[in-house]
């Protein structure tokens, strides 16, 4: 019984690359929280617009038509998480000092 687990996860290691070459979102062990975030929140849009029932429910819910619900759920898949934080350095030291501040 445990070598069937062991043979499972040599299987999918085996074929992680081709896992992770068609679906997009499944991520790396160097994914960060905002890249991660924007791969489901991506996917959550791509199934809200695939799904012509819930794009009826969510325009009955924001009171509007189906096309503007439908537009609004195309303009969220360009930035789901909004702007890409900064990487640098410097960017992680002024926000820390200006939390500090703002908290006193």
């Amino acid at each position: 019984m445990a070598s069937d687990r062991f043979n499972v996860n040599t299987s999918l290691s085996r074929n992680w690359e081709h896992v992770n070459t068609k679906f997009i979102g499944t991520g790396h062990p160097d994914i960060t929280r905002h890249e991660l975030a924007s791969h489901v929140n991506r996917d959550t849009y791509a199934t809200f617009l695939g799904n012509h029932g819930m794009i009826l429910y969510a325009s009955a819910v924001e009171g509007c038509t189906s096309a503007r619900t439908r537009y609004k759920l195309l303009e969220k898949m360009s930035f789901p998480c909004g702007p890409r934080p900064s990487t640098h350095p410097a960017a992680f030291l002024a926000a820390s000092v200006l939390s500090k501040q703002q908290s006193k």
